[in-house]
């Protein structure tokens, strides 16, 4: 019962401030309960006191006067900081022992009072537990066994030759027991509809918490996927201008090293946008893994090459060395091994001040381990536990008492075991220590990756040659602009339209045919999917077949998902790199039946 008067007055405490009404409601029914603990004691001794007039001899009046008397007193143990339950053994001991006394005096087991045995695990049922109850069951059980065996040996006398009032007192005690059987299903009854209320009460309480909740996910989902699109939106044109710059650096050997610098920097900052996202996508269990073909000696030299300037300026030996014979291409999520390893690098030059950092890469038949090792000051213990969990969940995460340096260690941690891997630290003798990804290997076969064959490629390059039309569809001019001067520096002769949204893309769509559509996805009016849905299923279109790749700063694959339902060829991720945007938009050019008969003549001709 104490257990259940803390809850609600822990429930009153955290409820929300505007509900008083059901707040009020659970004291007042709290304070009634409090009260049926004060009323079955004086209830039954004011009962017993009463009794006591009718008593057959004095030693009986006597006893049930003290057992009365005690009953009254019970309660007042409530308000001197005994708990609830031990009262309620308290009082139901009093009444035992009563019992026991008033049934010597009269008639052993043939005496009326001690049917009240059964009565006994009633009280400890309702205000303490089952077990209780069951327990004092027990031990009427036994009273009722002592009592057996003494009236067997003839060690109690029949009470029925003693005195001539037994007939009323026996009369009395069967009226209270009819009484209280009949009061007993009726208190249970109101109980249970008040135990029903409260249950009621308290579901709506958690319904309106749990829609809080629900709401408060959302408003978060959404939060972080408008962060994402704003952050993403100006990164694309800093990449992307960077990577036209860098194209053309061999003009300007001066400003190489400064689009160097840019690229370096935006990667750096890319990845902890990238970090941020994937960290809110991994806590709500939505974070994926994405197997591609990847360059493994490009993956370590960029991820390397984004501390390169950081170490130089602090004056250490910063290197990286690949084991001979490496394969040149393997399949793994690029972006998360990128991600584990900037977070090794990055806490590796935190505690290392002076010595050196390494960057290594090994492989065997079935792994494939990358080592950052430093000459810093030791890992520290939490770091070190963290590290060497055999599993790590988004429940993991320490979130409130590590640092910010090992909340991204411990995701490390959880996105290797996600791509089937693991995360091992280890301090060295004297200073340094080590952090170590291993993931297993798979290698991907150079033809694999080829790419085109010779026809294909052959096409390719006739692509360059040709006019192709196409139509840029985006809210932001600077996005724009950079698709235009990536396509134009791609295929010089290539013609380009520009629409700011969905609905002056098809006004352009259904005016002019054109052989390729870059589609954003949020835009005012009309977006990219609803445009995307409304030229599939214009029969009378002339672009109803047209490739349309989407571009899209929003990381959440149900947003992807619902882009290539919308019936688009596919998605690209802003900020986009130069070479796989061209790549993207040859691969779709020559997969569509329209633009390959358009120019079937022209690619035969040139072959």
């Amino acid at each position: 019962m104490a257990q259940v008067r803390d809850n609600k007055i822990k429930l009153q405490s955290t409820s929300d401030q505007s509900e008083p009404v059901v707040d009020q409601k659970l004291v007042t029914l709290s304070k009634s309960e409090r009260n049926q603990i004060f009323g079955f004691p004086w209830a039954i001794g004011l009962i017993v006191l009463f009794m006591s007039f009718y008593a057959p001899s004095t030693s009986v009046r006597w006893e049930s006067s003290v057992v009365g008397m005690l009953l009254l007193l019970t309660p007042l143990f409530y308000l001197a900081g005994m708990s609830l339950k031990w009262i309620v053994h308290v009082a139901v001991g009093i009444c035992t022992l009563g019992i026991i006394g008033v049934s010597m005096e009269t008639g052993g087991i043939y005496s009326a009072q001690i049917v009240w045995l059964m009565l006994i695990p009633v009280m400890p049922l309702r205000l303490v537990s089952i077990k209780a109850s069951l327990a004092w069951l027990t031990v009427s059980l036994l009273i009722l066994l002592v009592f057996g065996q003494m009236d067997h040996q003839e060690l109690v006398g029949d009470m029925h030759q003693s005195f001539g009032s037994m007939s009323t007192w026996t009369f009395l005690q069967r009226i209270l027991l009819c009484a209280s059987m009949l009061v007993l299903p009726w208190y249970y009854a109101k109980t249970y509809r008040q135990s029903i209320a409260v249950m009621r009460r308290y579901n709506k309480v958690i319904h309106h918490k749990k829609m809080e909740l629900v709401r408060e996910q959302a408003n978060k989902k959404l939060f972080i996927s408008r962060l994402s699109h704003e952050m993403r939106t100006p990164m694309n044109a800093v990449v992307g201008f960077s990577n036209l710059l860098q194209a053309q650096s061999d003009q300007f050997p001066q400003a190489a090293g400064v689009v160097d610098h840019i690229q370096t920097t935006s990667r750096h900052l890319l990845a902890i946008i990238n970090g941020i996202m994937d960290y809110t996508q991994l806590i709500d269990g939505q974070l994926k893994i994405r197997q591609q073909d990847v360059e493994l000696t490009s993956l370590v030299l960029q991820t390397f090459d984004m501390f390169k300037d950081r170490a130089r300026s602090m004056q250490i030996e910063y290197t990286c060395e690949l084991q001979a014979g490496a394969p040149q291409w393997i399949r793994a999520d690029a972006q998360r091994v990128g991600q584990i390893l900037m977070n090794f690098l990055e806490l590796a030059l935190q505690r290392t001040s002076e010595g050196f950092v390494q960057l290594k890469t090994q492989h065997s038949a079935e792994l494939i381990v990358f080592t950052v090792h430093d000459s810093g000051t030791h890992l520290t213990d939490d770091e070190l536990q963290l590290l060497n969990l055999l599993e790590m969940s988004a429940q993991d995460m320490p979130v409130n008492h590590l640092s910010g340096t090992a909340l991204g260690l411990s995701m490390a941690k959880a996105l290797a075991q996600m791509m089937g891997g693991d995360v091992l630290a280890q301090n060295h003798s004297g200073q340094g220590s080590s952090l170590t990804l291993r993931l297993p290997l798979e290698v991907v076969q150079s033809a694999k990756l080829d790419g085109m064959g010779g026809q294909e490629a052959g096409a390719n390059r006739h692509i360059k040659e040709l006019g192709i039309e196409i139509l840029v569809v985006d809210d932001n001019p600077v996005n724009r602009l950079l698709v235009q001067q990536v396509i134009h520096a791609q295929w010089p002769l290539a013609k380009v339209t520009q629409a700011d949204n969905g609905q002056k893309a098809l006004t352009r769509l259904s005016a002019q045919k054109f052989d390729l559509v870059l589609m954003d996805m949020l835009m005012p009016e009309m977006d990219g999917i609803e445009a995307t849905q409304y030229v599939r299923q214009d029969p009378t279109s002339p672009n109803q077949w047209i490739p349309v790749l989407g571009l899209t700063a929003n990381i959440s694959t149900e947003d992807h998902v619902r882009c290539l339902s919308a019936g688009m060829n596919d998605v690209l991720l802003k900020p986009f790199d130069r070479q796989v945007l061209v790549q993207r938009v040859e691969q779709l050019l020559l997969a569509c039946p329209v633009f390959t008969t358009k120019y079937a003549r022209l690619f035969k001709a040139k072959s």
